[in-house]
This record gives structure tokens, C-alpha cells and sequence, in this order.
């Protein structure tokens, strides 16, 4: 591997560092959109009223 000179190296954080803000600027449902995952889906969860005991009051 070739050693990296300044000017190169500063080129390319400068482009990592531009692609990474782009990147996080893109809205996360619009990734969800593209896998079609549904996030409103939610989950229905009965607990059980003798699993925990709330009242307890030391």
C-alpha cells in the first residue's frame, strides 16, 4: 500500500466526512419505505395482574 500524502488525505476525510452528513440527513423512514418494514405495527402485550405486584409499600 502506498503511503498517503497530506493533500490526499484531507481529500479524502473531506469526502467521507460529506457523504457521512449526507447520509445521516436522509430520513429513517424512508429507508423503512424501501424494505417495506412497517413500523405502526405494535405489539399487544397483556400482563398479567398476579406477575407483579405494584402495591407493595415499604
Amino acid at each position: 500500500m502506498e503511503s498517503m500524502n497530506r493533500n490526499k488525505f484531507f481529500t479524502t476525510l473531506g469526502k467521507s466526512t460529506l457523504l457521512l452528513a449526507i447520509a445521516s440527513a436522509i430520513p429513517f423512514n424512508f429507508f423503512s419505505k424501501l424494505s417495506k418494514v412497517s413500523t405502526e405495527k405494535k405489539i399487544k402485550i397483556a400482563i398479567h395482574p398476579s406477575s407483579v405486584k405494584r402495591n407493595n409499600k415499604v
